[in-house]
């Protein structure tokens, strides 16, 4: 017979997963597995949403900030994607896909490495063909030329300008260009630059600055403070997903992070597996909202057990340098 005077156990809502505290001390509020369940808002457990095959035929889809879904059909045309499952065409011809994609106002602007585009409402047309043509004469110092966008790996938004990041393995590092303000389409390629050490993978805008992920760290960029060094793990690429709240959610080689202000959600203790491809996505679902991740593909290494190769110092700092 159980004994009177022990309380019974009671559980006044479940937390989810926890992986912050050893099992052992964990409450019955913690879940040591959680399969085909989710932990909503007013912490009931929920059997989470079936998997469902909606469309096929696509090579490119993107969700815009305002939760539009676009996509880059098979036969590359750009179309809208409804809620009821039905696509509705929008242009035609835009080849090269898939692309990264980056937001700046009414407009869309994609690139991968064999094409580039600016979407408007009205038209696509290439990106950069409306950068003016470097004069015949050569330029006074104080009038930089401008070029058309450089083919890069991650490219995203800053306030009015565009970013292009140019990742150079031979010396370690990422180049950011900087479109000119309210000129999409020029780049001041000697002049609107920033350098970055390791390969840039993350661009993420949102109202308080930029946050920006590499191989290796991550940094926030308030818009009107230094940037700053928050994290000393890498973000894979395509691991980015924003919210209605101005907040982006992103994977990282140490979990789930959130910004802005930047957090890691999963405990740094935490073993957490990568693979190759990884996709993040935010879903509303019964009231309550999660942020998912996808990882598939092979298994890769943290940055922190990738041996390390250094770089020569020739091929740096090349000015006054000799060997």
């Amino acid at each position: 017979m159980a004994d009177p005077q022990v309380p019974p156990n009671i559980v006044q809502g479940f937390k989810g997963l926890n992986n912050r505290l050893d099992p052992t001390r964990l409450g019955l509020e913690w879940q040591l597995v959680a399969e085909n369940v989710l932990c909503d808002d007013a912490s009931y457990l929920t059997r989470r949403p079936g998997v469902n095959a909606v469309l096929n035929g696509f090579k490119d889809v993107y969700g815009t900030r305002n939760g539009r879904l676009l996509a880059i059909t098979t036969g590359d045309a750009l179309v809208e994607l409804t809620e009821a499952g039905e696509s509705r065409p929008l242009h035609t011809g835009v080849i090269g896909g898939p692309f990264q994609w980056v937001e700046l106002g009414y407009a869309f602007f994609l690139q991968s490495k064999a094409a580039s585009w600016a979407v408007y409402p009205d038209r696509v047309i290439p990106w950069g063909s409306l950068c003016p043509s470097p004069p015949a004469a050569s330029y006074p110092l104080s009038d930089p030329i401008s070029y058309p966008p450089p083919v890069g790996e991650v490219i995203g938004a800053r306030r009015s300008q565009i970013m292009v990041s140019v990742w150079e393995p031979e010396r370690d590092r990422s180049v950011i260009y900087f479109s000119r303000p309210d000129f999409p389409h020029e780049f001041r390629l000697e002049k609107d630059f920033l350098l970055i050490a390791g390969r840039i993978t993350l661009f993420a805008s949102l109202a308080q600055g930029m946050v920006i992920g590499t191989d290796r760290a991550i940094f926030v960029d308030p818009i009107e403070s230094p940037m700053q060094r928050v994290a000393d793990y890498g973000v894979p690429m395509g691991a980015m997903a924003h919210d209605d709240l101005n907040r982006v959610h992103f994977w990282s080689e140490r979990g789930l992070c959130r910004a802005w202000p930047f957090e890691n959600l999963t405990d740094q203790a935490l073993a957490v597996q990568q693979r190759e491809q990884v996709t993040a996505g935010i879903l509303p679902y019964q009231g309550s909202t999660y942020a998912v991740v996808h990882q598939s593909g092979p298994l890769t290494e943290k940055s922190l057990t990738r041996p390390y190769t250094p770089v020569a110092v020739s091929t740096t700092h090349t000015q006054g340098v000799g060997v």
